[in-house]
């Protein structure tokens, strides 16, 4: 698979200052300006040499690429860090009528709003899910999820009960995660069972639309602690299969995408998670052409 990149450098930089600050300021506007710097103060520009253009067909062209790479999975392309200084929004609106999409994912409930908001009415079914800025759960946080139409990801033992607690299931749609390993985010697994309890007295509706997971290195399929938390993602998927059959599992970012077969992720995992090559870029140094 050949990945492109959207971004394209002025051969001389210092003929091009001033018109980089002016088309940053209008693409800042548009959300499609990664020299934010010269956009906020257009004297700065001097300092700036480089301007990203970005092709809505490039990132296409790479949505498509990886998503036949496994056919038959959905994904969720990331569009957190301003997708990756991309252009949240722009992305965003590239990639919202997409075959496959799962949804489109962010890190802040912040990050959230602001897509909500750049894809309006057309894009209002486009689920957005919040991968780390639903903790601690709250009232607040889920009043905010609910006013934007945000998917919270349940990533704390803490975050989960009080979801749980408190009636959000009925309120919200949901995802939950589990820590297999990587040690930064996620219910722990020796709640593994306790959760299972818990989801079996939900009435289908109320049951989370994912369950995930996060690999630490993906990109070494062979390493003891990667194959370690694949075997408990798969414990994941077995103990909550029964109890789960509408909802989806994924694992797979982009280094996990490109491994996918080394990693035995066939019938495992329902949905793919590309963030970085989503824009053309390797993710790992000296990453294959293709998975």
């Amino acid at each position: 698979m050949k990945m492109r990149s959207s971004r394209r450098t002025p051969a001389d930089p210092a003929e091009h200052d001033a018109r980089a600050a002016r088309d940053a300021i209008r693409r800042l506007r548009e959300g499609t300006s990664l020299d934010l710097e010269a956009a906020r103060d257009p004297e700065a520009a001097p300092g700036c040499r480089v301007v990203a253009e970005c092709r809505a067909d490039v990132l296409r062209s790479n949505y498509l690429a990886i998503r036949d790479l496994n056919p038959g999975l959905s994904l969720i392309p990331m569009v957190k860090a301003n997708a990756y200084g991309h252009g949240a929004a722009w992305a965003a609106r590239v990639l919202a009528d997409q075959p496959d999409l799962y949804g489109l994912g962010v890190a802040t409930l912040a990050e959230g709003r602001d897509l909500r908001k750049a894809l309006g009415v057309k894009g209002r079914k486009v689920p957005i899910l919040v991968f780390s800025g639903a903790m601690p759960w709250t009232e607040e946080r889920g009043r905010f999820c609910e006013a934007h139409h945000l998917t919270p990801v349940l990533a704390s033992d803490d975050a989960w009960d009080a979801f749980h607690r408190e009636g959000w299931t009925a309120r919200l749609r949901y995802e939950i995660k589990f820590n297999t390993g990587m040690n930064r985010l996620g219910l722990s697994m020796d709640r593994l069972d306790r959760v299972r309890a818990q989801l079996q007295k939900l009435p289908a509706d109320q049951k989370p639309q994912g369950v995930l997971s996060h690999l630490a290195r993906a990109e070494e399929p062979e390493n003891p602690r990667t194959r370690e938390q694949v075997e408990r993602f798969r414990k994941i998927r077995q103990t909550l299969d029964s109890v789960l059959p509408s909802s989806f599992f994924h694992l797979a970012n982009s280094s996990a995408i490109w491994n996918f077969r080394k990693l035995g992720l066939h019938g495992w995992t329902d949905v793919v998670r590309p963030g970085i090559s989503l824009y053309g870029v390797a993710p790992w140094a000296g990453a294959p052409a293709r998975g």
